[in-house]
């Protein structure tokens, strides 16, 4: 059982930004990852989470369709699927 968990976006579809928040048992780095749907990495940051923290990802520049965001901290992987609808 992980440590690690994220919570809903305030909309999925969203347009054009999505909050996207982290949770986890210990602060620590977490390195966020989007992807669009051809496997091509369109951002990228590293996220210091202290238990509880997220970040507003604004993309109005990307076209419409599926994201998969991959989150990995310590040992830890989580992938989102996330629908950007303009």
């Amino acid at each position: 059982m992980g440590n690690m968990t994220h919570q809903a976006l305030q909309s999925n579809p969203f347009n054009p930004t999505a909050y996207i928040s982290i949770q986890a048992e210990r602060a620590g780095t977490a390195q966020v990852e989007i992807f669009d749907i051809n496997g091509r990495k369109v951002f990228e940051r590293d996220l210091n989470v202290n238990y509880s923290s997220g970040f507003v990802w604004d993309a109005s520049k990307m076209s419409s369709g599926l994201y998969l965001v991959r989150v990995q901290m310590q040992n830890e992987t989580m992938i989102l699927q996330i629908n950007l609808v303009k």
